[in-house]
C-alpha cells in the first residue's frame, strides 16, 4: 500500500500545483507501477 500512496500522492501533486509532468517523471510513474505490479503479484502468488 505504501508504493500506491507515493504514486498518488506525488501525482495529486503535480495537480494542486499545476506543474506540467516531465518525461522524467512519466518514466519514473511507469518504472514505480511496474514495481507496484511485481510486488503484488508476489503476494497474491500461491506457495
Amino acid at each position: 500500500m505504501k508504493n500506491i500512496k507515493a504514486i498518488l500522492f506525488a501525482f495529486l501533486s503535480f495537480v494542486f500545483l499545476r506543474e506540467k509532468l516531465s518525461e522524467m517523471y512519466l518514466v519514473a510513474l511507469a518504472v514505480m507501477i511496474a514495481g507496484s505490479v511485481l510486488v503484488v503479484a508476489d503476494t497474491l502468488k500461491p506457495e
